[in-house]
């Protein structure tokens, strides 16, 4: 069918006419408003839809509740859908901030323009334009937009989502990198924090596999040294951007990451020491009137809640300074050799570390996913490869470089 089909007149205020494309319409007119006549269009499926939504507008203006045609810009319109959806959700920190992230890398191309003149070039263009970003960021922004317009399509604000149409471009993605370490670096790692108070810390990260949050997270009561057990309950989150640096405890990132450990002998005993030290640390400084009691399992050195970024800058630290130590014994050797450098790994890398070397046991892909709280084991087995693939490519590197 070409052109608009002849409208059919229900009542002097509005009509019913099908598009083009098919789908019908309810359109009212709503009078001068700002110099200018403005119209009032709803879209439907069927004729007979058309009709209903036509007779709601004209009692909505009876009513004196039917409003002009909007001029929300999609800034005003993401704001708004995101304000919802977090509250509706009840969304953790890291979604949220995630979320205002992304709807600022759109609004920074679409924010001034009208949600209703958005179409479907506009967002193919976004798409394209951010080639700068990984494919993974862009598939999250096209995702978040097109739910989001699907909302102001259910409200008839818009005929059609622009979104669903779009398609993006084809670059292959970046595998994630998955630094890890040998066993015999992670016992160079231990001996070299041994006797400072986060080296608990640190063999539970490795021996355990927890995240960082989950473990700042731990209170005393959490941990039951006579049945070597750890309960996994909760983790920190961070609560606004990134600036603010403020955190907040809650529940953990998967119903999987909820879990009880069964802790190996040597590593229970390494915690009853931590215990100890703890408290003489608390009387210490308490005495100073410095100690404030949380009650966390590792806490700051004031009784506080100890930092995520406080451990990530000391690991990073730790690592800088055993490879200038590593870097001049090699120069100084006879013969002189290369520097077995300790790769710079962030705390999360200390999780894939115990993966890695749990597998390499023995140990089954479906018990280290239980023990380090993956929602699957094949989530496990994809890290697994992944480190895998990494390790060969570098053999692969160091085989070439023998023979050039």
């Amino acid at each position: 069918m070409n052109g608009r089909r002849k409208p059919k007149q229900r009542r002097a205020l509005g009509s019913v006419f099908q598009r083009s494309d098919g789908k019908w319409a309810a359109e009212i007119e709503l009078g001068i408003i700002d110099g200018k006549r403005r119209r009032l269009t709803r879209y439907a499926k069927t004729e007979r839809e058309a009709e209903q939504k036509l007779a709601d507008m004209i009692a909505e203006s009876g009513r004196g509740a039917l409003q002009a045609p909007s001029t929300t810009t999609m800034k005003e319109w993401l704001d708004g859908y995101l304000a919802r959806k977090h509250k509706a959700r009840a969304s953790k920190p890291a979604t949220v901030r995630e979320d205002r992230r992304l709807v600022g890398l759109i609004t920074g191309h679409l924010g001034t323009r009208r949600l209703t003149a958005l179409h479907g070039a506009h967002v193919q263009a976004l798409m394209h334009d951010h080639a700068k970003y990984s494919p993974r960021t862009r598939r999250k922004m096209l995702t978040l937009l097109t739910s989001a317009l699907e909302e102001a399509t259910a409200l008839s604000l818009i005929a059609r989502n622009p979104a669903k149409a779009v398609t993006l471009p084809r670059l292959a993605a970046a595998p994630p990198q998955h630094k890890v370490w040998s066993k015999a670096q992670v016992r160079r790692f231990l001996a070299a924090v041994q006797g400072h108070r986060l080296a608990s810390l640190y063999r539970l990260l490795l021996g355990q596999g927890l995240r960082l949050g989950e473990a700042l997270a731990l209170r005393l009561e959490h941990y039951h040294p006579e049945k070597s057990t750890l309960y996994i309950r909760q983790t920190i989150q961070r609560e606004t951007a990134e600036a603010t640096r403020r955190t907040a405890v809650g529940s953990p990132k998967t119903h999987a990451s909820l879990r009880t450990l069964t802790l190996p002998a040597d590593l229970n005993a390494e915690l009853r020491d931590h215990l100890d030290r703890r408290k003489a640390e608390a009387e210490k400084t308490a005495a100073k009137g410095l100690w404030s009691e949380e009650g966390w399992l590792f806490p700051s050195e004031t009784g506080t809640m100890l930092g995520d970024r406080n451990v990530a800058r000391h690991l990073d630290e730790t690592i800088a300074r055993l490879n200038k130590v590593e870097v001049k014994a090699a120069a100084e050797a006879v013969p002189t050799r290369e520097p077995d450098l300790l790769p710079r790994l962030t705390p999360h890398g200390l999780r894939y570390t115990f993966i890695n070397l749990a597998i390499r046991a023995g140990a089954p892909f479906d018990v280290v996913s239980a023990i380090v709280g993956h929602s699957s084991p094949v989530i496990t087995m994809k890290i697994y490869r992944q480190i895998q693939q990494e390790e060969l490519q570098e053999v692969g590197a160091s085989l070439i470089g023998l023979l050039d």
